[in-house]
């Protein structure tokens, strides 16, 4: 998926300058991201790219051409991971959604986890999954310093959160935040392929190998 970012437009294509001049509402922020085709997140009420747009050259061309988009890595595990929470979701009140399914962190602040499990909002209402209990960000290089720290704490403003899952890719590691009633979260970290985690709030248990699947750790140069 191709960005047609430039200097002068900035993160803000295709906005009125008076758009960009104040914040947005919820509500202005969904029906202007229906309509996008890079995939943005609402943060104190400006739009922002949910990753960093890469630099590539294409052939033919004479300059970079800004893209947006995830690894095949990325895209790897969050196949795995959709297949696996899907299938034992079945029959179940919960569902699981992929990166379209927005999440409300805060005032004016609209996040997209890479997927989350709700067990109460209706499939056919909105946009906005109102009580999440499992969210998952799948790491990459240019985001994963916020998602470890800022992001994190954003999730655990959602009353209804148990479960936030930061899955790395490359390094083959899953860290599993938990909390319950309230209290402090533990954090488990996970790095064999024969380690297995349960989520009884959902009903769904996890094998990092099944994770991981079709992936070796990236060999550092």
């Amino acid at each position: 998926m191709y960005c047609s970012l430039s200097r002068s437009q900035g993160i803000f294509p295709l906005m009125t300058v008076a758009q960009r001049s104040r914040k947005w509402t919820v509500e202005e922020f969904l029906a202007w991201h229906e309509r996008q085709e890079e995939r943005y997140e609402l943060v104190g009420g400006y739009p922002v790219l949910k990753r960093e747009p890469m630099a590539v050259v294409l052939p033919g061309a004479t300059a970079p051409t800004m893209m947006t988009g995830a690894s095949l890595r990325h895209n790897k595990v969050s196949s795995n991971l959709s297949r696996i929470v899907g299938n034992q979701l079945r029959g179940s009140p919960c569902n699981s959604f992929v990166n379209d399914a927005a999440v409300e962190t805060a005032v004016n602040q609209i996040r997209y986890p890479d997927l989350v499990v709700d067990c109460a909002t209706p499939v056919d209402q909105g946009y906005i999954l109102r009580q999440p209990k499992l969210v998952v960000e799948i790491l990459s290089a240019t985001t994963k310093t916020f998602d470890l720290t800022g992001k994190i704490t954003e999730y655990w403003q959602i009353a209804s959160v148990v479960h936030v899952l930061l899955v790395d890719p490359d390094r083959l590691r899953v860290q599993l935040h938990t909390r319950h009633g309230g209290g402090t979260p533990t954090v488990r970290i996970l790095l064999n392929s024969d380690d297995v985690f349960e989520l009884p709030e959902i009903g769904v248990t996890l094998r990092l190998g099944e994770i991981f699947e079709g992936l070796a750790p990236v060999t550092e140069q």
